[in-house]
């Protein structure tokens, strides 16, 4: 009876970053130093053993069996986003595809991951603050989530749509709230409200 052994190649990753912004990872000591982590799966979505890494401790060569994969790729935040920087949220990354892995050969990728999520936030034109000493947005998303933004920060959502409500204080400090805005959006973009 002959019994085949398996035969190995090798996945190499060569950078991961940001859709858009070419953000290349830096090696050191033969690992990727970068904030996303990887998951490799067999193409039925099994998890291949010893082949899942967390953010910061992706290496730089993945030795596989010969064969087809999928590879999954996510920011360390992908399951907590909404809860960051007091529930305001933060940008988001997640990207996936396959690749196959050919006896005693290398395969390199270079991983782009588009954002999962979208930002809100507002501007305020020049003069305004002559008559009104504050301004800000409450932002809900599926009647679920409500955030208050003030001048220069951002939300960070993943609805089809929100509703936006505008409110400034004058100087006298009489308060003004417009009607519920709908924002029709889409992920990967940033959106800016101008008063």
């Amino acid at each position: 009876e002959v019994t085949m052994e398996p035969e190995y190649g090798w996945l190499c990753i060569e950078s991961i970053g940001h859709a858009g912004t070419n953000v290349h990872v830096s090696t050191t000591k033969g690992s990727v130093d970068s904030d996303f982590s990887i998951s490799i799966l067999t193409l039925d979505g099994q998890d291949v053993p010893g082949c899942s890494y967390q953010a910061g401790t992706v290496p730089g060569k993945i030795r596989l069996q010969e064969g087809s994969y999928r590879l999954e790729v996510a920011s360390s935040n992908i399951n907590d986003w909404r809860s960051a920087f007091s529930g305001k949220g933060a940008a988001a990354y997640k990207a996936q595809g396959q690749f196959d892995i050919e006896a005693d050969m290398y395969r390199y990728v270079k991983i782009q991951a588009p954002l999962v999520n979208y930002g809100v936030r507002f501007a305020v034109d020049n003069g305004l603050y002559k008559w009104f000493k504050s301004f800000s947005i409450d932002v809900t998303e599926s009647q679920t989530r409500k955030v208050l933004l003030l001048e220069n920060e951002c939300g960070w959502f993943d609805a089809p749509s929100v509703s936006v409500v505008i409110s400034a204080t004058n100087t006298d400090g009489d308060c003004f709230q417009s009607s519920p805005l709908n924002l029709d959006t889409q992920a990967g973009h940033l959106y800016t409200l101008h008063y």
